[in-house]
C-alpha cells in the first residue's frame, strides 16, 4: 500500500527550544481544527508557544513525542497522565484584547471544556496528535499511537483516552482498530464552528487481567 515501515519511522522525546515548541503549537492547533487561532486571534501562535515552553503541565514540550521520517519532523503526539495539571485558564496574557477575547470565547464554550477537563482515574490521556499532510497514510499515526499506548501501560495507567470530532470519521475508525470506544459526547461549541467531539476510551489489562501461562 506504499506505507512506510515502522522502522522508518524515529520516534524521540521533544526537547526545550525553538523547534519543539513550534513542533508542538503546530501540533495543539492541527489536532484541534484551529480552535487556538479560533480563541486567540493573531497573537495565537506566539502565546502557544510561549504556554508549551513553561515547564510542569499538561501542554509542556516535555509531554510529546515527535516523529521523524529521514531526520524531519512528520508528526507529534501531546499526551500524559490525566493528573498533570493544565496551563493555567489565561495562559500567562496580561489583560489586554487577547486576554478579553480568549475568556468570551471560553466563556461561551464552557459546557465544551468542562466535558474535555473531566477524567477518571487511572487515565491517561492524549491532548493532541498530528501528523504532517506529506506524511499521512505512511503509518506515523499508529507509531505515534502505539507509543503512547506503551507509555501509558509503563506508567500504571488503567486507560488511554481521547477526544475527535464527531464528523472524523476516519479518525473515528483509526482508533476504533486499536480497541478505542467511544464513551460520551460532548455539547456542541457553537462559537467554535459547532464543534463536538467524542470521548474514546481504550482500557488496558493489568497484570492481574493477564491470561496465565
Amino acid at each position: 500500500r506504499g506505507c512506510v515501515k515502522m522502522t522508518d519511522v524515529i520516534l524521540r522525546d521533544a526537547q526545550r527550544g525553538p523547534a519543539d515548541e513550534a513542533a508542538v503549537t503546530w501540533d495543539l492547533e492541527t489536532a484541534t481544527d484551529q480552535m487556538y487561532s479560533i480563541k486567540l486571534g493573531s497573537k495565537w501562535e506566539a502565546t502557544l508557544r510561549a504556554v508549551v515552553a513553561q515547564p510542569g503541565h499538561a501542554w509542556s514540550v516535555e509531554r510529546a513525542r515527535i516523529a521523524e521520517i529521514d531526520g524531519s519532523m512528520v508528526g507529534v503526539l501531546l499526551g500524559a497522565p490525566a493528573t498533570t495539571p493544565m496551563p493555567e485558564g489565561s495562559l500567562g496574557l496580561a489583560w489586554g484584547w487577547t486576554r478579553l477575547r480568549l475568556w468570551a470565547v471560553s466563556l461561551s464554550g464552557r459546557a465544551f471544556l468542562n466535558f474535555m477537563s473531566e477524567h477518571g482515574p487511572g487515565e491517561w490521556y492524549i491532548t493532541a496528535v498530528a501528523v504532517m499532510p506529506e506524511a499521512r497514510g505512511k503509518g506515523v499515526g499508529a507509531v505515534l499511537l502505539e507509543d503512547a499506548i506503551t507509555r501509558a501501560r509503563d506508567a500504571g495507567a488503567t486507560s488511554v483516552t481521547l477526544d475527535v470530532d464527531d464528523r472524523n470519521v476516519g479518525a473515528q475508525r483509526f482508533y476504533g482498530r486499536y480497541g478505542f470506544e467511544v464513551t460520551g459526547a460532548s455539547p456542541p461549541a457553537r462559537l467554535w464552528r459547532g464543534v463536538r467531539v467524542f470521548r474514546m476510551r481504550l482500557a488496558l489489562a493489568s497484570d492481574n487481567d493477564q491470561p496465565s501461562v
